[in-house]
């Protein structure tokens, strides 16, 4: 038996349950489809690794949920939990689920996110850390004292660096780079970010290339690139990054490279079939490029328009990315894509807590921004980008009025 409904949407994340927002606003009342391979419904991710660990409690059922709920069946979508999607006919656009589900669509929605990049584990215990149920594993590990070897230098490992040495949790973060987050920010950031993170208590390793994880749970040793690391640790936890999940899109012909491809009205190379989020390599024309991007802007905008271009509007994306984080009591800002080098303008502040920013440019054009300590200041510049691609310098620093 196959079910037809106007739009189905396959992932559970926050692209999902934005483009269900975006169909709503050309279509109150078409029937909507979401299938979630999580046995949760779509809910915010960035506090899984900052804001669920603030509180007085620590992260777990239900009230974690209850706290970053995206609400998504309010906005009248029937979610169906714990379902993937493991066929596509994009000819038809029919999808067979791993339940002998067959839905057939007016349109389809792939939100199928990405993966986290994993490293040979003998233990079985690492957590590689990307859900609501990772989140609730590690709170249950610390709760019981456990040491935490936390494995990586960007982002999340960051992130879940400061917020747990904040509570006062033994951590060690381990990574490759000089300092963490050296791939990304000026080596001056790097290393004040180093300060902050050292002064919540975090116990810093630089200089560590993790090749695998051995021992057993609850007594794990980390194998490095030139040996085991000791002691053993209690917990382990990885963000290493991700791989898109583009397995569904290219098994049904669809074009794929490193993400599913997508034009500027986010639809794939099979007509009906829209893609949205970390899965997706779309245009930038602005910056000259075609990009693929993880963060929480994209993911919301990206979702939203291409809900809303299913439903028959004609908003095409066409982002100025932009970037937040809040580490250790230190934001982040970036608005714009990756550029390599040292920056053309830069002021870096006495110590960790203070006001900085850094900017390159290419061509005459504004090509990346970094604020350190400003926060709001960046939406700022973002919107002046939209008006005038290559603003004076000082025209910027007057904005971030540091």
């Amino acid at each position: 038996m196959t079910e037809t409904v106007q739009y189905l949407i396959i992932g559970g994340g926050m692209t999902a349950d934005a483009a269900v927002r975006g169909v709503r606003t050309q279509d109150p009342d078409g029937s909507i489809v979401l299938l979630s391979e999580e046995d949760v419904p779509p809910h915010d991710r960035p506090p899984l690794s900052k804001g669920l660990w603030q509180g007085e409690e620590l992260p777990a059922p239900p009230h974690d949920l209850e706290a970053i709920d995206r609400r998504t069946a309010d906005a009248g979508a029937r979610i169906l939990t714990g379902t993937r999607a493991v066929e596509l006919d994009p000819g038809r656009l029919e999808v067979l689920t791993d339940r002998g589900h067959r839905i057939r669509a007016d349109r389809i929605l792939l939100a199928t996110g990405s993966r986290p990049r994993t490293l040979p584990d003998e233990t079985g215990s690492v957590l590689w850390f990307r859900t609501l149920q990772d989140c609730r594993r590690l709170a249950a590990g610390v709760r019981d004292g456990a040491r935490v070897a936390l494995v990586g230098g960007g982002f999340i490992g960051c992130e879940l660096a400061g917020s747990l040495a904040a509570r006062g949790i033994p951590v060690d973060q381990i990574f490759p780079e000089e300092a963490p987050l050296a791939d990304r920010l000026p080596l001056p950031f790097a290393h004040l970010l180093a300060d902050q993170l050292d002064s919540l208590g975090a116990t810093l390793r630089p200089g560590h290339a993790v090749t695998a994880f051995r021992g057993t749970p609850g007594a794990l040793r980390i194998e490095t690139d030139e040996g085991i690391l000791g002691p053993s640790w209690g917990l382990a936890v990885a963000g290493l990054g991700v791989i898109p999940r583009q397995e569904l899109a290219e098994e049904a012909g669809l074009e794929v490279r490193d993400g599913i491809v997508v034009n500027e009205a986010l639809e794939t190379s099979a007509p009906g079939v829209f893609a949205a989020g970390d899965v997706i390599r779309f245009p930038a024309p602005r910056f000259g490029e075609q990009l693929r991007i993880e963060h929480e802007d994209h993911a919301n905008d990206s979702g939203r328009i291409a809900g809303s271009r299913m439903a028959g509007a004609t908003e095409r994306y066409d982002p100025i990315p932009y970037v937040y984080s809040g580490i250790g009591g230190i934001t982040l800002e970036e608005v714009g894509v990756p550029a390599g080098g040292d920056p053309d303008e830069i002021l870096v502040p006495t110590e960790a807590g203070g006001r900085g920013f850094a900017l390159w440019q290419s061509e005459g054009r504004l090509r990346r921004l970094l604020v350190w300590n400003r926060p709001g200041r960046a939406p700022r510049i973002r919107r002046l980008l939209r008006d005038d691609p290559a603003p004076p310098t000082d025209q910027v620093v007057e904005l971030l009025a540091l």
